[in-house]
């Protein structure tokens, strides 16, 4: 981003994208970095907000399987062993730690009274908290939505099915699903089904399908509750 270096300024990033860019920190202590005027240096407050490592990741599915798919390891990615304290000293940089609502506000206050670069590391909920409560919020939302515009329709959840090797199934075969685009259907496939069929090994079954609001499908893409649910965002927030 670009902001007037004459008047204070906030960044607010969190803490694994501050660990990937923490060598940028140098360059508030450079000279060239200070204004020409006055030498004052930027007064820019950087807000790291620590909830213990990469946060969005714990809302994937994947975050129920834990270390048997070395979750922590590749996709959480904890900061808990680096500290930021010794890291912004590193730098010169003035550094304040804040835990609560009050305490932020009292050091972002003596932050911008006190000019130039500063860092506040904001500890905050850790990562399966966070989960839990954006999804107690998105329960009542979707409470709230639910009941005023009354219950949603009933769906049967099943999708037009077209296979292209007759209606045998076979234990332990392969699938091969083919999806149509916006607009479609599952008969766009039929030549190419046709050909795979002919082309592919018998262990193959090969279907397609009506997608929501598409062909033969009896579902709808949106009733209201969900056109509401969707421009709020509340169907990624489901649990899990």
């Amino acid at each position: 981003g670009v902001t007037d270096s004459s008047r204070p300024a906030t960044l607010v990033c969190g803490d694994v994208t501050t660990m990937h860019d923490l060598n940028s920190f140098y360059g508030l202590t450079q000279d060239d970095a200070a204004s020409p005027a006055n030498g004052a240096r930027p007064p820019l407050t950087t807000v790291i907000v620590n909830n213990g490592g990469g946060a969005i990741f714990s809302f994937l599915p994947i975050a129920r399987h834990g270390q048997d798919v070395g979750f922590e390891t590749l996709w959480g990615t904890p900061t808990s062993n680096f500290s930021f304290e010794r890291g912004m000293s590193a730098f010169g940089l003035p550094y304040e730690s804040a835990s609560s609502s009050e305490s932020f506000k009292a050091a972002y206050r003596s932050s911008i009274e006190r000019g130039g670069p500063s860092v506040i590391e904001a500890k905050v909920v850790e990562r399966s908290d966070n989960v839990d409560v954006h999804q107690e919020i998105t329960r009542k939302a979707v409470s709230l939505i639910d009941t005023i515009l009354g219950p949603p329709a009933p769906r049967d959840g099943v999708l037009p099915l077209k296979r292209y090797r007759g209606e045998q199934k076979n234990d332990g075969s392969k699938t091969l699903l083919l999806l149509h685009g916006w607009m479609g259907d599952k008969s766009e496939w039929d030549e190419v089904g046709e050909s795979l069929g002919v082309d592919i090994s018998d262990e193959w079954n090969i279907i397609s399908l009506d997608l929501p609001g598409h062909g033969e499908s009896s579902l709808i893409l949106a009733t209201d509750q969900q056109a509401a649910h969707s421009a709020l965002g509340l169907d990624a927030m489901q649990p899990f």
